[in-house]
């Protein structure tokens, strides 16, 4: 072969080289954004959301155990929702130690086709309070409608 065709060859395996990196870089970026930086996400929907990923990729379905995921020491949590709480606040989730707040998650209203997504408890009548011991829950996406996929549902198994 002459030179110019081994030298044609080196560059193009360098340039195919350097566009699948350059995309490796990108969706590396791209999951990164997604589950740790989107700044109208709070922290424990990202816990949950990466929770769900890495669960739902490996055995098919979740089950996600808050004692797992919450690396604070607590000993319970409780969730209030509008109907429950003031008109200020829509959701909040505390987890407590010793009778104090340790840990809160809070969400505001918006409209669900306008969020940009997140984690919503699904619960019967009774305001969920859990432990440690009984923190499990079933992780779920409902597509009924089309911005449903978008959020996380978690409902304690009893």
């Amino acid at each position: 072969m002459t030179a110019a065709i081994k030298f044609i060859i080196r560059a193009l395996k360098t340039a195919a080289i350097l566009s699948f990196a350059a995309v490796a870089f990108f969706v590396c970026f791209t999951i990164a954004y997604y589950i740790f930086m989107k700044p109208s996400k709070n922290k424990f929907d990202r816990l949950i959301e990466w929770k769900y990923f890495w669960e739902k990729n490996r055995n098919g379905e979740c089950i996600i155990d808050l004692a797992e995921v919450i690396d604070i020491e607590w000993d319970s949590a409780k969730y209030y929702n509008e109907k429950y709480s003031s008109k200020d606040l829509t959701e909040i989730l505390l987890f407590m130690h010793n009778g104090h707040v340790v840990y809160s998650a809070e969400w505001v209203p918006q409209e669900y086709e306008n969020s940009p997504g997140g984690v919503i408890f699904v619960y019967d009548e009774e305001i969920p309070t859990f432990y440690p011991h009984n923190a499990k829950f079933k992780a779920y996406k409902d597509t009924v409608y089309d911005y449903e996929d978008k959020f996380i549902l978690l409902k304690q198994i009893k």
